[in-house]
This record gives C-alpha cells, structure tokens and sequence, in this order.
C-alpha cells in the first residue's frame, strides 16, 4: 500500500470526516472509495473518446436516420414526443434538454392539448409561442405597506405603477418561479404582471402578518415600502396553456418543476435575472417559489442558491408559496450568510441553528480576544461548537472567512 498526503482546506476536511462518519467509515476507506469512484468515471471518459476519434459520422446519422422512421412506424403506445417551436434566442440549447426532461410527463396530458398552442405531427406534438421573448410577464410593484392605528403592517394594492427603480422608498422584492394562467389576459401571448389571482389576493392578505410576526428576523418595515414581485423565469414554465392540468395534480406539477429547471439551468435566464435584481436595488428579497422545505427544495432551492451566491447586497429570507399562505400561516426562514468575524450575537441567534444566548456570547467574547483563523479554530476555543453545527449551518456560514 502506498502513502499520500493531501492538503486540504480545514473546512473540507471536517465535511469529509463528517462524510466518512455518516457512511460508518474510516477517512482512509472514504478516500480508497473516493478515488475509485473517481477512475472509473476516468475510464469510462477515456474509452469512450477513443471509440469517438475511431467512429464513422457518415454511419453514425445513417444509423439515427433509421431509428426515426422505425419510430415512426411504430405503436408508441399513447406516449408522445414534444418538440419546441420558439423564437428565442437560446432555441438550439434549450430544446434537446427540454425535450429530455419533459417526456414521461407529457403523456398525463396528451388528450387535452389546446390547439391553440399544439399542432400533431405524425407521433409529435409541436408546441409552438410559449418561449416567445415577447411573452414574458414583465416585474411589477404590486403593494406598498402601511401601518394600521395598533402599529401592525397591512399590504396595500398600488392604483396605477410606482417605478421599479425608484431610490425614495425601500423595496421588497418577492421571487416567484414562474408566472401562472392569472399572469395572463386569456392567452400567453398577452402577459399582464405576475402575482395575480389566488397568489396576489393572498400577498395581500397575509404579508402584513408574516412582516409583523417576522419583525425581530427582519427588523421594522418602514411605512411606504414597496413591494415587488418578480419572476427568476418570465414563461410559463407549467405548459397550463398547453394541457390545462391542475398542478395540484402530481403529474403536472413534475411537468411544470422539469420545464423549470431545464430553462433555468441556461445561463442567459439567470443572467436576465441577475440583472432585473440589481436594478430593483432591494432592501430584502423574499423567496416565496415552489418547492418547500422553505427555501431549499426543487425550485426554490436553485433559486436560494444562486441568490446567495449573486452577492445582491440585501437581506435575503425563504418562505413558501404564497398560494398556501391561506391553509397554512407562512413563516420566514433566512437565507442570508453569517461572517462569525463580524456579525453581532442577534444575528447569529436569529441565523444559526443551534446558537442560543450563551453560545453567541461565547463566539462574540473569544473573537474578541483573537479573530477565528479555521473551523478547527472555531471548535477548539468555543464550548459548544462542534462539527455538527457546521454541518447543519453549511449553508448559513461564510466558510472563506476562515481563510
């Protein structure tokens, strides 16, 4: 056997130990299975570049030309395949991934296509206009809040549109993933704003109290702030248009979070709504998206990520959908990263799992004495700290502070 040493980060070792522990193993039999796993993923890679630099393209197309027609002739047994006709720039990306994504699904909906959207072409179904750039549902300020006389937020309509970029006023920016059938004037080719119907009437409804119930998380809303709503992907990612399904139906929801995730993973949507976010310069960003697990699932959690690796600048929170806002009070969670350099001893009780009073006293008086250098730092001079609390605030903790 031989012997090598690896340097690593203080940080990545104690998640690796925390790995091995979790899997009953040894750090040397974690690496051993690691580095296995690792080769063959090599030589899988390899092999199959050699078999490419020998192959045939000629042959190769002959060969796929002669799937399709026996495709074609053959009894597909009720599945159809969708193909995507759209004008956006991006078609050449976005199409074999969608096409990829959205295949076991469609099959749920396949006899109640709108043919105002559809058009069958032998065992296809084309769906053509709904990626239309000009189609997207355009961010809106949809509220403003107000103070009743007992100091408690109420959430008031805006008459008319107050400007996004207005700098007189705080903003509130709510992200929901994708616009619904209510984001529409009768036809996706009509988009009117986002958080209409069930969703808007609820924002209204039920924000005031979550603000209020939220105060010692968020701090106090000031008086006249407003409140936007925006979409990370402007489409209607659920296809509502095109199959009319429920999405509290299983099937179409899986169908709507596939579509999701295949536009978002394009680098030109995320970039669209990096930019659409700064412009709005806000003061906090709430993600309300699908997904559950306040902040983490799915959707929500692609969504989650990105903001906090965007650096926007603002406190950033998680809630769920405001369409359950109804059936089930929403709460806050927050998303925002803590520098245990710096931030204060409510931060980290308000941020942190499993830090109360006495243990952000201690992380605050032994900083005080000397800044942390390591995680290893961290659990040596604190009581209380131990590599449990770095696994459960893996996402809460600025690591590259310890650096």
């Amino acid at each position: 056997m031989a012997t090598l040493t690896i340097r690593l980060p203080d940080a990545h070792r104690d998640r690796l130990a925390a790995m091995a522990a979790q899997r009953g193993l040894s750090m040397n039999k974690l690496m051993e299975e690691l580095s296995v796993r690792a080769l063959a993923e090599h030589d899988t890679e390899m092999r199959f570049r050699m078999r490419a630099a020998r192959g045939d393209t000629g042959r190769g197309l002959k060969l796929l030309a002669e799937l399709d027609r026996g495709h074609a002739q053959a009894d597909l047994g009720g599945l159809v395949r969708l193909s995507i006709d759209m004008t956006w720039p991006i078609r050449a990306t976005l199409l074999p991934r969608l096409v990829e994504s959205v295949m076991k699904e469609l099959e749920l909906c396949q006899h109640d296509l709108r043919e105002e959207h559809t058009r069958r072409e032998h065992d296809h179904i084309r769906v053509f206009g709904m990626l239309d750039p000009h189609n997207r549902v355009p961010d809106k300020v949809k509220f403003y809040v107000e103070y009743d006389v007992d100091g408690h937020p109420r959430v008031i309509p805006v008459e008319g549109s107050l400007d996004l970029e207005s700098g007189d006023t705080p903003l509130l920016l709510i992200v929901l993933e994708s616009p619904h059938t209510c984001e529409y004037d009768g036809s996706v080719a009509r988009p009117v704003g986002p958080a209409r119907g069930t969703t808007g009437t609820n924002i209204e409804s039920e924000l005031g109290g979550l603000l209020h119930a939220s105060r010692n998380l968020i701090g106090t809303v000031p008086c006249g702030t407003r409140v936007a709503v925006a979409n990370p992907v402007q489409f209607q990612a659920s296809l509502h248009a095109v199959h009319g399904g429920s999405l509290q139906k299983r099937g179409f929801a899986a169908l709507r979070d596939a579509v999701w995730q295949c536009i978002w993973s394009l680098e030109e949507i995320r970039h669209d709504f990096g930019t659409r976010v700064r412009r709005f310069n806000p003061t906090w960003i709430i993600n309300a998206c699908t997904g559950g697990s306040y902040g983490w699932g799915k959707v929500n959690g692609a969504v989650s990520e990105w903001l906090l690796n965007a650096e926007i600048g603002c406190q950033i929170y998680a809630t769920t959908h405001p369409a359950l806002w109804q059936r089930s009070p929403p709460r806050l969670s927050s998303l925002s990263k803590v520098d245990l350099n710096h931030a204060t001893a409510d931060e980290m009780q308000r941020i942190l799992i499993g830090v109360g009073a006495k243990v952000a006293e201690r992380l605050v008086d032994a900083r005080r004495i000397r800044p942390f250098q390591s995680t290893q730092d961290v659990r040596r001079r604190v009581d209380g700290i131990g590599s449990s609390f770095f696994m459960a605030n893996n996402r809460r903790l600025r690591l590259e502070i310890f650096a």
